[in-house]
């Protein structure tokens, strides 16, 4: 002969499965989350990179502008032009 559940039984199995089912919620919530967080980040890294112009593109706008000569051009120039950068007097920042 089988046992009928009691209420209490009935109670607490019940209690189990709409935990796991607000779990399984949160957990979908808080992935859902993270991927659009990863996707805004991307889209914003995109954005910044896309604004920003080329090393190319500053040292002609300063020669153009005349804050740098022709022989500090051509240098920066064939810095741009190697494989290996190094910094010169004339690329560093002031402090």
């Amino acid at each position: 002969m089988m046992r009928q559940p009691t209420y209490q039984t009935r109670a607490y199995e019940s209690h189990h499965e709409t935990s796991a089912f607000i779990a399984g919620i949160i957990i979908t919530l808080l992935v859902i989350a993270i991927i659009l967080g990863v996707l805004l980040l991307l889209k914003k890294n995109k954005e910044n990179t896309a604004d920003k112009p080329g090393l190319s593109e500053v040292i002609q706008g300063r020669y153009a502008r005349g804050e740098i000569n022709k022989e500090e051009y051509e240098s920066l120039k064939s810095d741009l032009l190697s494989p290996e950068v190094k910094p010169t007097k004339s690329n560093k920042k002031d402090s």
